[in-house]
């Protein structure tokens, strides 16, 4: 133990990184290796820490650009086929969940709070976790979102994203609604009593909600539907974008759904899942000189 030295630590990391291993797994492994040998200095086991003043090589700022690209390309995502099932399954446990805990309150000494089996969404979570997932909305424009920006008679969303509203002429999210959750808006908007404004999502006062209060009933949702505890909400977004690319969608056109003024976030972020038309628009400039049509 006393005979390693920084050069064999740094042999290990080029060896590892050789293997593929993260910067971050890298220095997991070395942080543990280090209490290790200071705890055994500390017990007087060895008479010398010789890892004391020992650090992994600094990262190349090439390398850690490459890193951190990829980094995001794995955050920047589609969600799979099992989280979406998770997520539905999550969403209607958690409804069962809040209607159990209303009756118990209602039967044990609060008959007058509402009874949520009566409605159809018994929380509002449900219907602001549905919206993230079909418009790619940020939680924060959720939470600021009122019935005019989202209209239910026009089946219409048309909002600027709050992100931009210091930029001059800043983009605008608007579209029309899908057939999936207009249904599910119409439904949330009967249940307020059909408001012409005023917030979608607003607290039990009226007022704007906390923007961190999606945080614990989604925690609740990802553990109901069997989801990974680390799944960010924003993952939504990140969906809602990844799947318009994946469907060949102009990235210009996407960007405007996602309320950016430019394409440039996308292009950089997203490119790599657009779908290439190289082997096609090839094949059709060669059948065209092959008909003399060139």
């Amino acid at each position: 133990m006393l005979s390693i030295e920084k050069d064999d630590i740094h042999a290990w990391q080029k060896d590892c990184e050789k293997k593929g291993l993260s910067r971050a797994t890298l220095a997991r492994s070395y942080s543990a290796l280090k209490s290790m040998i200071k705890q055994a200095y500390d017990n007087n086991v060895i008479q010398d820490n010789p890892l004391k003043h020992v650090k992994l090589s600094e990262i190349k700022a090439q390398e850690k650009k490459q890193s951190e690209s990829a980094d995001k390309r794995k955050i920047r995502r589609l969600l799979t086929r099992k989280e979406l099932q998770g997520i539905s399954k999550g969403l209607t446990l958690f409804a069962d969940e809040v209607r159990r805990q209303r009756r118990n309150s209602r039967k044990h000494g609060k008959p007058e709070l509402p009874d949520l089996d009566q409605v159809v969404y018994p929380h509002w979570f449900i219907p602001f976790c549905n919206l993230a997932l079909h418009t790619g909305l940020r939680p924060g424009d959720l939470y600021t979102l009122t019935w005019v920006e989202l209209n239910i008679n026009f089946k219409r969303l048309d909002k600027t994203p709050e992100k931009t509203l210091h930029v001059e002429n800043p983009p605008r999210v608007s579209f029309k609604l899908n057939n999936v959750i207009y249904p599910m808006m119409r439904d949330w908007w009967e249940q307020n009593g059909k408001p012409l404004d005023g917030l979608v999502f607003p607290s039990r006062t009226g007022d704007q909600l906390d923007k961190k209060s999606h945080i614990k009933p989604w925690s609740k949702v990802k553990r109901l539907g069997g989801l990974d505890s680390n799944l960010n909400f924003y993952s939504f977004r990140h969906h809602f974008i990844s799947r318009l690319v994946t469907n060949g969608v102009p990235l210009l056109d996407v960007a405007r759904l996602a309320g950016h003024k430019s394409a440039a976030m996308i292009e950089t972020h997203y490119h790599h899942l657009s779908p290439t038309k190289a082997d096609e628009v090839m094949q059709t400039y060669g059948d065209s000189l092959a008909e003399g049509k060139a």
